[in-house]
């Protein structure tokens, strides 16, 4: 790769971040922190379909970074697909038992890296704090196909953590809906 550089210092910076960003095709990464951690293995996914959720009732999925873990967990995106109306609120904290384990997906196909964390569905679960609460607005219409929410940024995870995800059905029939969390995770210093 040639890197020509004409202009002032903050040109030369940004020619210089391109470069190191830029595939051999002149991609450049548009979101390298993650791409990077998906590259060494370390960007993984957790997602669990729930079906026939009755009219108020109630789904979640809970992602812990367990006491003892060797990793922090950055969770970048925490995502919620119904065809419902539906209330969603997130918790951080709750004590927990039980539950479904949910199968956690290394990003990186080729890569034997293992996750630190546990994702459950529908745990047993008591305390913690509200930390966010919206509405998923589904839709009634002949044409409506429900919706999708994201609910969050970048939360960071240290170890002893968790964050839990509970969706309700607010529709006046029971619905279909996913919950789905995408992170990554580095290594304790």
């Amino acid at each position: 790769m040639k890197l020509v550089v004409i202009g002032n210092r903050r040109d030369i910076e940004t020619a210089i971040r391109n470069a190191l960003l830029m595939f051999s095709d002149g991609t450049v990464i548009e979101n390298p922190r993650f791409q990077y951690k998906i590259d060494r293995g370390q960007g993984f996914s957790a997602s669990r379909r729930f079906t026939n959720v009755s009219s108020d009732g109630s789904v979640s999925m809970l992602l812990e970074n367990p006491s003892g873990s060797t990793a922090t967990i950055y969770l970048i995106l925490a995502e919620v697909a119904t065809f419902a109306s539906a209330w969603i609120d997130v918790y951080r904290g709750v004590e927990w038992s039980g539950g479904d384990a949910v199968p956690i997906m290394n990003l990186d196909l080729g890569s034997g890296a293992q996750s630190v964390a546990r994702a459950v569905a529908n745990p047993t679960w008591s305390g913690g704090e509200k930390a966010h609460e919206t509405v998923c607005p589904g839709g009634t219409t002949r044409r409506a196909i429900g919706s999708a929410v994201e609910i969050g940024e970048t939360v960071k995870i240290p170890p002893g953590n968790s964050i839990l995800v509970v969706v309700t059905n607010k529709s006046s029939a029971s619905q279909d809906l996913s919950i789905r969390f995408l992170w990554w995770e580095d290594p304790l210093t």
